[in-house]
C-alpha cells in the first residue's frame, strides 16, 4: 500500500511539471510558463494561450521579492503593470499595448508619494508630462510630441509661485523665457534660439531693480552692462534642463 501510494504521489508531480513550460503544435508557449533564475529563485510564471499572454503575469527579483504584476486583458495585448523597486515599494503603474508603454503612467518614490506622470504613446512620451514635489504640489508640467518638448512648459516653486516658464519648439527651448525669484517677481528675462541663450538677457532683485543686462549670440555672451568682474564665471549663465546654471537653487 505504501508503494503504491507513493508511485502515485510520483507520477502526480510528474505530472504537474509536464504541465509546465509546454508548446503548442505551432511551437507557440501555451498554458502555464514558469522560469526560474540561476539560483533557484522564482523569475516569473504566468498563462499563455497559444503564444499570448493571458490573465496575469508575475515577476520577481533574483531575491524572491516581487518586481512586476502584469494584468493582461484578454488576448488584446493590453495589461495593466505595477513595477516595484527592490525594496516591494510600488514604483510605477501603467498600461503597456503590445509591451509599449500607452496613456499615463504614475511614478512614485520610496515613501509613496506620486513624483511624476507622463503620457505615452507606443513607448514614446506624448502628451502632458507632470512632475511634482513630495507635498504633491506641481514642480514642473510640459508638453511632449514624438518624444520631444515641445510647446509650454513651466517650473514652480513649492508654494505654487512661478519659478520659470518658456516654449519648447522641437525639443529645444525658443523664444522669450521667464524666470522668477521665491517670491514670484521677476528674476531673469530673455529669449532662446534652438535652446541657445540670444539677444538681451535682463538680471533684476528682489526689489525689481535691473542689476545687470547681459548681450548673447547663440550662447556666447557678448557683453554685459555693468561688466563683469573678474572672477564671475560667465559660463554659468548656460542653460541646464531650461534653468541657467547661476541661477538653480
Amino acid at each position: 500500500m505504501k508503494s503504491f501510494l507513493i508511485s502515485v504521489f510520483s507520477l502526480s508531480v510528474i505530472s504537474s511539471f509536464a504541465q509546465i513550460n509546454q508548446q503548442d503544435a505551432n511551437g507557440k508557449r501555451h498554458g502555464k510558463w514558469e522560469k526560474q533564475y540561476d539560483n533557484g529563485k522564482l523569475r516569473y510564471q504566468g498563462q499563455f494561450d497559444h503564444g499570448q499572454e493571458v490573465g496575469v503575469f508575475k515577476f520577481y527579483f533574483d531575491t524572491g521579492d516581487i518586481q512586476a504584476v502584469n494584468k493582461f486583458r484578454n488576448k488584446s495585448g493590453v495589461c495593466y503593470s505595477l513595477q516595484f523597486g527592490e525594496d516591494s515599494v510600488l514604483a510605477a503603474e501603467g498600461k503597456y499595448h503590445n509591451t509599449k508603454r500607452d496613456s499615463i503612467w504614475t511614478f512614485y518614490d520610496i515613501e509613496g508619494n506620486v513624483v511624476a506622470r507622463e503620457a505615452y504613446n507606443k513607448d514614446v512620451k506624448e502628451g502632458l508630462s507632470v512632475t511634482y514635489f513630495p507635498s504633491g504640489k506641481v514642480a514642473e508640467s510640459l508638453q511632449y510630441k514624438n518624444g520631444k518638448k515641445e510647446g509650454e512648459w513651466k517650473q514652480f516653486y513649492e508654494s505654487g509661485k512661478p519659478r520659470a516658464k518658456g516654449q519648447y519648439v522641437n525639443g529645444s527651448l525658443q523664444g522669450e523665457v521667464m524666470y522668477y525669484h521665491p517670491s514670484g517677481k521677476l528674476r531673469i528675462k530673455g529669449s532662446y534660439i534652438k535652446g541657445l541663450m540670444h539677444g538681451k538677457w535682463h538680471f533684476f532683485s528682489e526689489l525689481m531693480e535691473l542689476e545687470k543686462t547681459q548681450v548673447w549670440k547663440y550662447g556666447t555672451m557678448m557683453s554685459q552692462d555693468p561688466p563683469p568682474v573678474e572672477e564671475e564665471d560667465e559660463t554659468g549663465i548656460k542653460p541646464i534642463d531650461g534653468v541657467p546654471e547661476k541661477w538653480r537653487e
